[in-house]
């Protein structure tokens, strides 16, 4: 009786063994970086000033979709020695969401960040004289209920470059999170 050859005796070409990982050699970037942009306060005002029709304008078009806080003006920030420009946003969720911080984040994302990204750089064309977009956001669930509501903040930093790949349609909300930073409740 003729027997079956067992795995061993196959051809490897066909059926390999084990796979072989490639060496990745690490990415030696094309251009040197950057160097780290003066993020003192009085270049931060500098840069916020030769901003300030812009950042006015952004505020004023944009308001009853953003829901920008009205005791929080937008800012120039500092962060991992960059130049931000923050808004503060209200984000309303619904009141039978329920889930981790990080959930409540991807929905506060999904459902109110994002949609603002598009509008908002249309009017910051051209080469800007800061790194990014940070938009800091209190999450409230709808709720008639004072005692159920909950708060959550989640801010989002947004470099100029990952934004305008994602403005592009180049990038996902995926690649784009994956891109930035994003900081629950300060963390």
């Amino acid at each position: 009786m003729p027997s079956t050859p067992s795995v061993a005796d196959q051809n490897t070409d066909k059926f390999p063994i084990a796979a072989h990982a490639p060496t990745l050699e690490p990415i030696k970037p094309s251009e040197s970086p950057a160097p780290p942009r003066d993020t003192s306060p009085e270049s931060l005002a500098k840069i916020r000033s030769s901003y300030q029709k812009v950042i006015d304008q952004v505020a004023a078009d944009l308001d009853s979709q953003a829901h920008f806080v009205t005791y929080q003006k937008p800012a120039m920030i500092a962060f991992r020695k960059g130049a931000y420009l923050e808004f503060s946003l209200t984000t309303t969720l619904a009141a039978n969401v329920s889930g981790s911080h990080y959930k409540m984040a991807a929905l506060a994302f999904d459902e109110h960040v994002a949609h603002l990204i598009h509008p908002m750089m249309a009017y910051l064309k051209g080469d800007l004289e800061f790194d990014g977009i940070a938009f800091s956001s209190t999450i409230h669930l709808q709720s008639k209920s004072p005692s159920t509501q909950g708060n959550e903040a989640v801010e989002f930093f947004f470099s100029t470059a990952a934004l305008r790949c994602y403005e592009a349609y180049d990038c996902t909300g995926q690649e784009l999170i994956d891109r930035g930073s994003t900081l629950i409740n300060g963390e």
